[in-house]
């Protein structure tokens, strides 16, 4: 794992988290954001809502049209790859915070798919929670 603080430029940082975090950008409401509804919960985990927003998936062939938008951030992770990165799928996410949620608790953990990958996450603003990383190759029954 790879942690970069300022990771872009001060100003397209701004012009990103102003336009993704704006009252007029389309988020999508998904009822569970990790597993689909009825796979397997870890215990301790919870799962809970949240809302998305693809901006490019090459699994169906669409884009969206806020995808140059983040056209900065994209652009920054192919030159760290020294351009070859070959991008799935590019999507946003919004989690709220969970009632009932304890130090005791955490969010069914994600796996994107299930063959060799690499994830970026790209925060645009603080979290009251932390972000977990899980060191083993989790199976699920």
């Amino acid at each position: 794992m790879i942690v970069v603080d300022d990771f872009l430029p001060k100003e397209q940082f701004e012009t990103m988290q102003s336009f993704l975090l704006g009252a007029d950008f389309p988020w999508y409401f998904l009822e569970t954001v990790s597993r689909p509804p009825g796979s397997y919960v870890p215990p301790g985990a919870i799962e809970t809502f949240g809302w998305f927003h693809n901006f490019y998936s090459k699994e169906d062939n669409s884009k969206s049209f806020a995808l140059d938008y983040i056209t900065p951030l994209l652009d920054k992770i192919n030159d760290l790859e020294n351009g070859t990165a070959d991008f799935i799928r590019v999507r946003a996410s919004l989690k709220t915070q969970k009632k009932g949620f304890t130090d005791k608790h955490y969010n069914v953990p994600h796996v994107d798919y299930d063959f060799q990958h690499t994830s970026v996450i790209y925060y645009l603003n603080e979290s009251d929670g932390d972000t977990w990383m899980f060191s083993e190759e989790l199976q699920f029954p």
